[in-house]
């Protein structure tokens, strides 16, 4: 079955993110809203061939620790959906 994964990386909360810092700084020149918090991550997106979503949710998850994710100063959320093979 396949599957496509969302994986969205993120700092960890306890970290300075000077990205999302700046991009606070600047908001208030474009928009009279308030804006706090601001943080900056990835979204990475991929398709997963897998005999079922616990294998594939597996294989992410192994991929994520292996190569994507620095979980020294990172963290990430997956969202797994299944696709039937003739609806894409």
């Amino acid at each position: 079955m396949k599957y496509l994964a969302t994986i969205k990386i993120m700092p960890l909360p306890a970290l300075l993110d000077p990205a999302g810092k700046t991009i606070e700084g600047n908001l208030s020149k474009v928009s009279s809203a308030r804006f706090e918090n601001v943080r900056i991550g990835k979204c990475i997106e991929l398709w997963v061939d897998a005999p079922n979503a616990k294998q594939a949710r597996q294989s992410i998850e192994d991929l994520c620790e292996k190569m994507l994710c620095n979980r020294t100063v990172e963290t990430y959320t997956i969202e797994l959906r299944a696709f039937v093979r003739d609806s894409f």
